[in-house]
């Protein structure tokens, strides 16, 4: 924090508030942080999947524009797989489940994927009829 009262047209200081406070389950105040960093350097495209992540739960919908236009900025992302999952996962809890697991599919073979989408997909299959 203090990094920001010293620095406070630093992108960088910003994008380190808006991680603390996204670590503290402060979404609110990171989202705010995050579009600091957007509005001080449009390069920082991966904070549209971090506004996507703090706005998850509370507004999948959102979650899902936010992280498709990280998707559309930068398509070859390194950590485009926890792009996908974000998407997935909202999807999931918007019950669009057959939606949800076609982006875990896409996810689990990109770069930034973990075990996750593979093992979501693996229990949702039966449940598709597949």
């Amino acid at each position: 924090m203090q990094a920001v009262a010293s620095s406070p047209g630093s992108a960088l200081a910003h994008m380190a508030k808006a991680q603390v406070l996204y670590a503290q389950n402060r979404c609110d105040d990171a989202v705010h942080e995050y579009e600091t960093v957007l509005a001080l350097n449009r390069n920082f495209v991966a904070k549209y999947f971090h506004i996507g992540l703090c706005k998850l739960l509370s507004a999948p919908e959102e979650t899902i524009t936010f992280v498709e236009r990280a998707l559309r900025l930068s398509p070859s992302d390194p950590d485009i797989g926890f792009w996908y999952q974000a998407i997935g996962r909202a999807y999931f809890i918007e019950g669009r489940t057959d939606e949800g697991v076609t982006l875990l599919e896409k996810a689990r073979g990109q770069p930034g994927a973990i075990m996750g989408p593979r093992l979501a997909c693996f229990r949702l299959r039966p449940r598709r009829g597949n």
